[in-house]
């Protein structure tokens, strides 16, 4: 009688109990599945950074080699994205789960990036592929204004993205618009015309500004306004300060500042 007793309890219990192991095994499992499959969409976790398209869906998951693991810029076309992982930076395809290359510093202007790695330079575009625009040894790229500033073999070259030569000079270009290049000697300022045509060379410049289609000269303590250098300044201004000269060019009007004052409305056309 006491062995049936004992049995019955047994039985009892294991109804019980059994269906609640069950439940605390199902919940554990389920709990670190959620844990591996980052339900929060964490862009850093356990070791990788996750990445997931418009529709909150992952793409891909990349495993991170050291702590210091993050997005350098924003993911390009769900598709490319720098990391900076320890000390390098990475350009990687999500899709493919690739490294394309691995670079020391990465600089963005629009959809334009320098890059640079064991002094090679180079510059991309990146869309739905990547297009290398330039590439070059032991010198220097920079990005201006939508332009390449590059200087090789002791030579310093403005070139567009499409890789069109627009100046090729031979001291540092500091400044250029839709018509001119200004370029800076040992003690002078040059301008060029996009051709490589020099149309002044002064040791009095001391300062200048440019807009798309202007140029603000300081030549000795006075500045000048010019839009075409074959011609008569527009307007000219003496100055007890020389320093921290700006136009803004608009539609209708040129603004002419000094430490952000402004000085003077010019209406140009």
């Amino acid at each position: 009688m006491n062995k049936r007793i004992v049995l019955y309890t047994m039985i009892v219990l294991l109804i019980i109990f059994f269906p609640l192991t069950i439940y605390s095994y199902t919940l554990k499992n389920k709990n670190i599945n959620n844990e591996e499959e980052n339900i929060k969409h964490f862009p850093y976790f356990k070791g990788y950074l996750w990445f997931y398209n418009e529709d909150a869906l992952l793409i891909n998951k990349y495993k991170c080699e050291n702590e210091r693991c993050t997005y350098t810029y924003p993911i390009i076309n769900q598709k490319y994205v720098f990391i900076t992982d320890g000390n390098l930076i990475k350009l990687y395809d999500i899709i493919n789960n690739q490294i394309y290359n691995t670079y020391n510093e990465v600089k963005k202007e629009d959809n334009v990036y320098l890059v640079s790695k064991d002094n090679l330079w180079g510059v991309y575009e990146i869309n739905e592929e990547i297009k290398e625009i330039e590439k070059i040894v032991n010198e220097s790229i920079t990005i201006l204004n939508h332009k390449l500033i590059i200087k090789k073999d002791n030579k310093w070259t403005l070139k567009d993205q499409n890789k069109t030569i627009l100046s090729n000079l031979e001291h540092e270009i500091v400044a250029f618009n839709n018509n001119y290049v200004i370029s800076k000697g040992t003690n002078e300022f040059m301008i060029y015309d996009l051709n490589g045509n020099l149309l002044m060379n002064d040791y009095y410049i001391s300062n200048y500004s440019i807009s798309d289609n202007y140029l603000a000269l300081v030549i000795n303590n006075t500045l000048y306004i010019y839009k075409d250098l074959n011609n008569n300044y527009l307007q000219s201004y003496y100055l007890n300060n020389i320093q921290n000269i700006s136009i803004e060019e608009g539609d209708n009007n040129l603004l002419i500042k000094q430490d952000n004052i402004l000085l003077d409305t010019l209406a140009i056309s």
